[in-house]
C-alpha cells in the first residue's frame, strides 16, 4: 500500500455475485467467517491501528455487492481507494469470462492504473475439488 501514490483511505473489496466477497470482508473485521447471502448493499468498517498494528492511520474497508446494479458505487469508491481486492470464484468457469472483463475495466482505469493503486486477486474457493486449474486462471 505504500507505493500508492495517493492518498486514499480505502481497501475495496469487489467482483462478481457470489464470489465471497461479504464473507471475506466480516472474517477481516470480526476474525471469523460468517453465514452470508447475496448481498444487496455495501458493507463497510473502519479499522484503527490498533487492530491493525503495522498501521499508520485508520483504514476503510468497503465490501461493494457484485449485482450489475450496483457498479456505480464502485466509480465513486476508486477515486478513495488506496487499495483494491477483486475476489474470484475459482469453482465457477462460466464466471471467468466476466470477471476478466470486470477486473480488466479496474486494471486499465486511470484512477487505478495512473496511481499504482495495487490490486490483489484473491481467487476464493481454490481448495474445492471443483475448482479451476491454475493455468485456467492464470489466463
Amino acid at each position: 500500500l505504500s507505493r500508492c501514490k495517493r492518498g486514499g483511505d480505502t481497501i475495496v473489496i469487489t467482483g462478481l455475485m457470489d464470489t465471497g466477497k461479504t464473507t471475506l470482508f466480516h472474517h477481516l473485521q470480526q476474525g471469523s467467517g460468517a453465514v452470508t447471502h447475496t448481498s444487496i448493499k455495501a458493507n463497510e468498517a473502519v479499522f484503527s491501528p490498533a487492530q491493525l498494528p503495522a498501521a499508520t492511520k485508520t483504514i476503510r474497508w468497503f465490501d461493494l455487492p457484485g449485482h450489475g446494479s450496483l457498479k456505480s458505487i464502485l466509480d465513486k469508491e476508486l477515486d478513495r481507494a488506496k487499495g483494491i481486492v477483486f475476489v474470484l470464484d475459482a469453482t465457477n468457469d462460466p464466471q471467468l469470462p466476466a470477471a476478466a472483463r470486470d477486473l480488466y475495466q479496474i486494471l486499465t482505469d486511470p484512477r487505478v492504473a495512473n496511481a499504482g493503486v495495487p490490486v490483489l486477486v484473491a481467487c476464493n474457493k481454490s481448495g474445492m475439488p471443483e475448482a479451476s486449474s491454475t493455468q485456467l486462471l492464470d489466463a
